[in-house]
């Protein structure tokens, strides 16, 4: 597979861990502001204004003893993402059509193949949002996820359903049982953390029967929902705190009020038109008294902004008809975030915490005592937000002890001295979301985190991990030539790991930590292997994982960390010790596991001179028929091809759109065809692009045919011999067509519209795998997809000569002693063995069509025998008794 990128031109800022704890976090920068483009919508005629700036800031990173994850000190960009959303709004309402389509289609079961499978993992969890606790029963609580929707657990978080899979937007931020009336439910779609990954939603969805049933009631067009809350005195009166579309700027952003149960909403703080409302709190005995978080957010291609002199502390005290602004003792001036906090016994008394628009990091918890009239700083330098303060960055007071304050950060932070000073929790995963109190309890305390639930019934002190959840976000997977029993991928914040249902879908292994990317396999020694973690960090190991060696220091020194989040990089099919990488220009190495250096081979590949730090080189691929030919695709929509292996290259765009490449990947069929895939998302363009040309580039068509209006992240093609079977990952699940592209049809009976960002085809399991980025990773038969079209399990090298099917015997089973296999006319080259939890057990090597394996001193057993001959691979089951 083609390695691509997600999105090319900016970066999230989040601090990572491995999955079991923080010990190990890699800090991230912040570069904030890049040229800029305001496209304003008139009447009559768009008057388009062009401001050209840069100001950009470094924040070194804090850096933690780790071994695997050394950061360099690079600034970083901001993603900007989700397709469907651009200046003027059309690109959404498309993007809307195209889901309500999607949802009629799914619901009349109108799709290809038979059911995705999950085949994990389901104990790394993923990044939860927000937790909901059912106001009268024990241990029912609802998680939102950034873009699994919502789970529902009745045992305490032992096991989770899915209870919102047909709703139009799966990101969740908020979820509130209506005071009294547990049968109520309110939650807010879009993502609050507005992270690199993060999709907009549409509006407040309703269910009057515990959740089984939703009806979408209003604001559908705010992007975000960032918080909701109701008034118990009046449980008709809602507020919703939202940021709005911010990848655009306009008036549906803000506080909005109900006093109708939802049915109808009004904007009762309208603070400019790219500045939200983050969070909104209410007097808890006078909920005429209320308090918002102003917060400015915008993203483009070009731009991100995320500090204004907006960011300040709001209150009404007539139910939000007018509002005044909080400042005696308050920063002031350009801020990036506030916190707000009130006691639930003292409600005069609060506390707000702020994050700097210098650092993006901790800059100070203030205490008022009088209702926010005044303000003091308890608190100036306690707190790391890592530098990405405005991913989390709230604040929650224990309700029976207002000098018990946590902070939500990277860490858990804990003070019972009213903020003076404060200790760090080391327990649970990194990044935390979300804080609730069950029943008001200070001791039993529920926790969301970018690695899933956790609960503690010692107020913080010990934590129990309750996942068991298939959220998972993957951004790229991968198949092993020597582990054809498991799946690899890499996992935002959740690392490298790999994993079957067969080895079992919650016993997964963790081969690396921080955010993981594409890991790439050597072919002939299984103990090499490659993985990758953000900003283009290449690492290797020769022992099968048991220490890994950093080898793109060179790289990055090279290309002065001008690389992409999810840098591109491959090991070539022709020789083993081959890499290459893209930066904004292809590097080459050919010491494989065993270098740290780095030869460039192409020239600036973005074009973008001296100031263009967001324009980086988004995916590249080598020939499946050819060592010569190279591909290479851009962030800003350049494609090129090098037919000498590097020495020269190419500029092959024309004909394609002005957009984002997400992939470009070289035919497996046949040498001159080649394929790309684009996405429109900063342009406001859900059009689903990818091309097709059979000349190497030089010409392209367009095979979009009647694809639905949804992005295309990745583009995978059946090893036949005509290219017509294609399938694609988009931001609403998996597409495929038997015709090159005339007709598409969704892949899979049961997959909620979620994005998925990367596929890939196990040989032996004959299952063509989905890296999604909201429910694990899935996988579904390639049969059942193109059951006319059986795969041609050929090598490129012969791909034109078919060969007779072959077969493997294998004797005795069950086994004591030796164990033969005979492959016929083939010849065999290796057998791996598998205990009965999918662990790799022994390796065997051969070059006779006859093998046999010595097992006499294996312990007795199930195991699973891998064979990989000159004509293909099988699995076996074997009894040693």
């Amino acid at each position: 597979m083609s390695k691509r990128l997600r999105n090319s031109n900016s970066h999230n800022y989040v601090i990572y861990s491995n999955m079991e704890s923080v010990t190990s976090i890699i800090p991230k920068f912040s570069t904030i502001f890049t040229p800029i483009i305001f496209i304003m919508k008139q009447i009559s005629l768009f008057i388009s204004i062009a401001l050209l700036f840069a100001a950009t800031f470094f924040v070194l990173p804090q850096q933690e003893k780790s071994v695997k994850k050394r950061l360099t000190s690079r600034p970083e960009e901001d993603y900007f993402i989700t397709p469907q959303i651009g200046h003027l709004g059309e690109g959404l309402d498309l993007y809307k059509q195209a889901i309500q389509v999607e949802l009629k289609k799914m619901k009349k079961k109108r799709s290809i193949g038979g059911s995705w499978q999950i085949e994990g993992p389901l104990e790394i969890g993923g990044r939860i949002n927000c937790i909901a606790m059912h106001p009268s029963i024990a241990n029912h609580y609802l998680v939102g996820c950034a873009d699994g929707g919502i789970f529902k657990t009745t045992d305490g978080g032992l096991n989770w359903t899915p209870i919102f899979d047909n709703a139009y937007a799966l990101s969740i931020s908020c979820i509130e049982y209506e005071p009294n009336n547990a049968n109520t439910i309110f939650v807010g779609t879009g993502d609050a953390a507005l992270g690199g990954y993060s999709h907009m939603g549409n509006g407040i969805y309703k269910s009057t029967n515990g959740g089984s049933t939703w009806t979408q009631i209003g604001l559908d067009n705010v992007g975000v929902i960032n918080e909701l809350i109701i008034d118990k005195n009046n449980t008709q009166v809602l507020y919703a705190a939202t940021s709005g579309n911010v990848f655009t700027s306009g008036m549906n952003r803000g506080l909005y009020k109900s006093t109708d149960g939802g049915a109808t909403w009004a904007n009762i703080l309208y603070l400019g038109a790219n500045v939200g409302v983050s969070e909104v709190v209410m007097h808890p005995t006078n909920s005429s008294i209320l308090y918002a978080c102003g917060q400015r957010r915008y993203r483009s291609d070009q731009q991100s902004i995320i500090t204004g002199k907006e960011v300040k502390i709001y209150r009404s005290v007539d139910a939000g008809a007018t509002w005044d602004t909080l400042s005696n003792g308050l920063p002031f001036g350009t801020q990036c975030k506030v916190g707000l906090a009130i006691s639930n016994t003292n409600p005069n008394k609060m506390y707000a915490l702020y994050i700097d628009s210098v650092n993006l990091d901790y800059g100070g918890l203030y205490k008022s005592l009088d209702g926010g009239n005044s303000w003091n700083l308890v608190n100036s330098s306690s707190i790391s937000m890592g530098g990405f303060g405005w991913y989390f960055g709230e604040i929650r007071l224990d309700p029976n002890n207002d000098n018990t304050v946590y902070v939500l950060s990277v860490r858990l932070y804990k003070s019972t001295d009213g903020g003076i000073t404060f200790s760090e929790e080391y327990l649970t995963h990194a990044d935390k979301h979300d804080l609730k109190f069950v029943n008001e309890n200070s001791n039993s305390i529920l926790l969301a985190t970018d690695g899933g639930f956790y609960k503690s019934l010692d107020a913080g002190n010990t934590w129990t991990v309750f996942n068991n959840l298939p959220i998972t976000q993957f951004y790229e997977v991968a198949c092993s030539p020597f582990d054809s029993l498991s799946y690899y991928g890499g996992a935002q914040d959740n690392g490298t790991n790999s994993g079957s249902v067969l080895s079992g879908a919650n016993n997964w292994n963790n081969w690396y930590g921080a955010d993981g990317f594409r890991p790439q396999f050597d072919t002939i020694d299984p103990n090499i292997m490659y993985a990758e973690w953000q900003n283009g960090n290449i690492v290797a190991t020769d022992n099968g994982g048991a220490f890994w060696n950093n080898i793109s220091q060179d790289l990055l020194l090279q290309s002065n960390n001008r690389t992409s989040w999810n840098t591109p990089y491959l090991l070539s099919k022709y020789a083993s010790n081959t890499l290459y990488a893209g930066t904004y220009q292809v590097y080459k190495s050919v010491d494989g596991p065993y270098t740290n250096t780095w030869t460039m081979v192409s020239p600036d590949l973005t074009n973008g001179g001296s100031n263009t730090s967001f324009f980086v080189i988004t995916s590249i691929d080598e020939s499946k028929l050819s060592s010569n030919i190279l591909y290479a695709g851009t962030s800003n929509a350049k494609c090129w091809h090098s037919l000498n292996g590097g020495v020269s290259w190419v500029q092959i765009s024309a004909g394609l759109a002005n957009r984002n490449i997400s992939c470009v990947s070289a035919s497996p069929n046949n040498v001159n065809h080649v394929f790309v895939t684009q996405s429109g998302y900063r342009n406001n363009d859900s059009l689903p692009h990818i091309y097709f040309s059979n000349d190497k580039g030089l010409n392209w068509n367009s095979i979009a045919g009647d694809m639905p209006n949804l992005a295309i992240n990745d583009v995978w093609v059946l090893p036949s011999h005509n290219d017509s079977c294609v399938v694609v990952a988009t931001d609403g699940g998996v597409y495929a067509t038997s015709n090159k592209g005339v007709n598409w049809q969704r892949v899979g009976n049961n997959m909620p519209l979620i994005p998925v960002y990367d596929l890939e085809y196990n040989k032996s399991t004959k299952r063509l795998v989905a890296g999604t980025f909201a429910r694990s990773m899935q996988t579904i038969a390639i049969d059942s997809v193109f059951p006319s079209n059986p795969i041609d399990p050929l090598e490129p090298s012969s791909i034109s000569q078919a060969r007779k099917p072959f077969q493997i015997l294998m004797y005795p089973n069950p086994a004591a002693d030796l164990v033969t296999f005979d492959v016929g006319d083939a010849q065999c080259k290796r057998a791996i063995l598998f205990d009965a939890f999918g662990r790799r057990v022994k390796s065997y090597q051969f070059k006779t069509n006859q093998a046999r394996l010595d097992v006499s001193n294996l312990a007795r057993g199930l195991y699973w025998v891998s064979i990989q001959t000159t004509q293909g691979e099988a699995t076996k089951r074997l009894v040693l008794q």
